[in-house]
């Protein structure tokens, strides 16, 4: 949704199924920002990960190398709220 590319979806699952059965060491990263994900979203993302290595969740950087420039201006996640995401999501992922 948010790469507005989603053609690439079934490609991108396809990636996920071969990182998941564990022949090469990966890290899934997601990069957040409050207009865009809601805490049920990154929530639902490490369910739908769960048995993966690792989840880092990424905290939006609204700098001016963001290629659209709508974003230059948003607020990020405050970082307590992105530890208190990393801390479910670590605990989701384990299970």
């Amino acid at each position: 949704k948010i790469t507005q590319a989603p053609s690439m979806l079934k490609s991108v699952k396809e990636s996920i199924s071969f990182l998941l059965e564990k022949r090469v060491k990966y890290e899934f990263r997601f990069t957040v920002l409050p207009s865009h994900h809601k805490k049920e979203d990154i929530l639902k993302l490490a369910m739908d990960l769960n048995g993966a290595d690792q989840l880092r969740i990424q905290n939006f950087n609204p700098s001016k190398a963001v290629l659209d420039s709508r974003l230059h201006n948003l607020k990020p996640f405050t970082e307590t709220d992105i530890d208190f995401f990393q801390e479910r999501v670590n605990e989701l992922i384990s299970r």
